[in-house]
């Protein structure tokens, strides 16, 4: 009998993007961060039958079937999946994404089967037809920079990746009542936001190549966390038509001008929200900001989270 396998996928930190709106021009593109903090795991046991079990079940029974289509998933020896431990959906960590990736690459070492490059994982996972930083972010952690895609382009190509010190840590600030745009309501923003300004995305490819990914490469911490900040900040401006601003909620921007006089100069917003990150350079400053938070007359607003970034994307092991 065949033993069982544990896929373990990073959560993704997603800065925000380069540019939409002009369909003859590279879509999308942007940066993020692969975290560790609140990992997916997926479990995959032997079984009599194929079986997708669990609150995750109707997504991975999508996956599977995809898999199954293909000359490869045909010879699949049945087996049960399970998503045993997740994120909250629709909250800005990318966990629909990893799921979906997890159950291909899972199935693909099910069959015992060299791991698939970017373009088959988003081909069989469905995924990446907008952003591929939660891809790539899957494939080698840290820091990832992508080019966004080209009309004849189906997945967005990886322009840079980059380790984070493994001192680093981050904190998740999320509201427990609040979700971001996700579905249906996603696709129906994208399809009425203004383009994105040649201008503005000239701007946040700067920041990204010229500021985020040197400040990770050399480990100086003062100006990824500053960089992050402003990459947020100006990204946030390209969804000001569908947000309270630059960020998903008023209470949300009010927040982060909170931490930023605080003294903490990484804090930005993953995605749509409404989950927020700040960085710190070591995890007794994470802590030491998780006391001062509990003290925050609103703290049972919200749900704290501690993260390390994530090291080498998704792990698949034996068990």
């Amino acid at each position: 009998m065949s033993e069982s396998l544990i896929v373990t996928a990073p959560s993704r930190l997603h800065f925000g993007m380069f540019s939409f709106g002009h369909p003859t021009l590279r879509q999308f593109g942007g940066a993020g961060v692969m975290i560790d903090g609140s990992p997916l795991t997926l479990r995959i046991d032997p079984s009599s039958e194929f079986a997708a079990v669990g609150s995750a079940a109707e997504r991975i029974r999508g996956v599977l079937e995809r898999v199954r289509a293909t000359e490869w998933g045909r010879s699949l020896s049945p087996c049960r999946l399970e998503v045993t431990a997740a994120p909250r959906s629709h909250v800005g960590l990318g966990s629909g994404t990893q799921t979906a990736l997890s159950v291909v690459a899972g199935l693909r070492a099910w069959a015992k089967l060299p791991p698939l490059e970017a373009f088959g994982l988003a081909e069989l996972s469905g995924r990446a037809r907008r952003s591929a930083v939660g891809l790539h972010g899957f494939l080698h952690g840290g820091l990832i920079v992508e080019a966004g895609r080209l009309p004849h382009e189906s997945v967005a190509p990886l322009a840079a990746a980059a380790s984070l010190p493994a001192s680093w840590r981050f904190v998740l600030i999320c509201p427990r009542a609040e979700e971001g745009l996700s579905g249906e309501r996603e696709r129906a923003a994208f399809a009425t936001l203004p383009p994105v300004s040649p201008a503005l995305t000239d701007e946040l490819c700067r920041l990204a190549l010229l500021e985020l990914l040197p400040a990770a490469r050399v480990g100086d911490f003062a100006g990824f966390a500053e960089a992050a900040y402003h990459f947020g900040a100006a990204a946030g401006r390209c969804f000001k038509s569908h947000q309270a601003g630059v960020y998903a909620t008023e209470p949300l921007a009010r927040l982060v001008e909170r931490i930023r006089a605080s003294g903490v100069a990484g804090v930005g917003q993953s995605s749509w929200g409404p989950t927020l990150f700040t960085l710190h350079p070591t995890d007794d400053a994470a802590q030491r900001f998780l006391a001062e938070c509990a003290n925050w007359p609103d703290a049972g607003d919200y749900e704290f989270t501690l993260a390390s970034a994530n090291r080498g994307g998704a792990k698949i092991e034996s068990v």
